[in-house]
């Protein structure tokens, strides 16, 4: 074979082998994913009044604002895609996007989370609030392991009991029936009270007032309100056992198949969307004290908490002891009240 042939010919080898390397490369990272188009189900149990659904609701404007319309996001509120703990399912096999959900509804999935669990572990809102702003991510990093990412904390949310006759301190817990979150932190704590933990379904707790199956149950002061429960407790009492934890979870599948750009968005729109929850919670707690508890003949009971506290803290160790790296989590989370005071 002629000499130019033979050099035309090795080049044209060269080039196609240059191709099919170039074809081979890996584009599995995040920056070469395409900017394709998203519409999100996100889902939480609680009414429209609530900051869950305000939060929600703003993740939603802001995706759809922000995105030009790539990614949009439909909001469904009161359990219409399942109880809390199937939520956080469906976010783990990738068929449903985002939920907000109590960190109680986690600890099926991490039990870290049961720390939060601890009777009086936070003094107020605030408090809770500022701790998770300074170690939260700590407790996010936790999740991708099981199928979920974390997004942001609206407002914890500070839970009373709500009863038939007025809680003024420890001795009125004594033989109480009390409705409470199937879980050892609230379960151990009413026990200790002498009270007797009864756990039923929340659809359930109107009935049970109403027909007596039990004497109480614990919420936060709007959702007493909003589920109507007002209707067969007149007294709400400032019990303030526990601070709640809010977290907005995604899937991780579905944060993984977006692109770097989109990811950035998506946690931009949830910071924003986590400041108006946080706001919404603070008015809609103090209208619900201040003003609604009145207009809704309800008596708000300044209860004597000191004897309950006391009666509670020692179940703190057997409690951090049944909880993965409890104590280190425990010791965590004291340091950093410390330094948020």
């Amino acid at each position: 074979m002629p000499r130019k042939k033979i050099i035309k010919l090795n080049v044209l080898i060269l080039v196609m082998a240059l191709v099919l390397i170039g074809c081979g490369e890996d584009t599995s990272s995040n920056d070469d994913v395409s900017e394709g188009e998203f519409e999100f189900q996100i889902g939480h149990s609680t009414t429209t009044d609530n900051q869950q659904h305000v939060g929600a609701e703003k993740i939603a404007e802001l995706l759809e604002e922000s995105s030009d319309g790539t990614i949009t996001a439909d909001v469904f509120e009161l359990e219409q895609l399942g109880g809390e703990v199937a939520e956080l399912q469906a976010l783990q096999d990738g068929s449903q996007d985002i939920t907000i959900v109590a960190h109680a509804s986690a600890t099926n999935f991490v039990p870290e989370w049961s720390i939060f669990n601890l009777p009086y572990l936070f003094d107020s809102t605030e408090q809770a609030n500022a701790v998770l702003d300074e170690i939260g991510d700590e407790f996010f990093e936790m999740l991708p392991e099981h199928g979920l990412k974390g997004l942001g904390w609206l407002s914890s949310i500070e839970r009373n009991v709500f009863s038939t006759t007025p809680i003024e301190s420890a001795e009125d817990l004594q033989d109480f029936d009390i409705r409470v979150i199937e879980a050892p932190g609230f379960v151990d704590a009413y026990s200790a009270l002498g009270a007797q933990p009864v756990t039923m379904p929340g659809g359930e707790v109107y009935s049970g007032l109403q027909q007596g199956v039990i004497d109480g149950a614990v919420n936060s002061p709007e959702l007493f309100l909003n589920f109507g429960h007002h209707e067969v407790a007149d007294y709400y009492n400032m019990t303030s056992m526990h601070y709640m934890p809010i977290a907005i979870v995604m899937s991780l599948d579905v944060w993984e198949s977006l692109s770097t750009e989109q990811q950035e968005l998506v946690q931009e729109v949830t910071d924003e969307a986590v400041e108006i929850g946080r706001e919404h919670y603070t008015h809609t707690y103090e209208e619900a004290i201040e003003e609604r508890m009145e207009e809704e003949e309800v008596t708000v009971v300044d209860t004597d908490i000191s004897d309950m506290q006391e009666r509670t803290a020692d179940i703190h160790n057997s409690m951090t002891s049944e909880i993965p790296n409890g104590e280190e989590l425990l010791e965590l989370i004291e340091n950093t009240k410390e330094e948020v005071e």
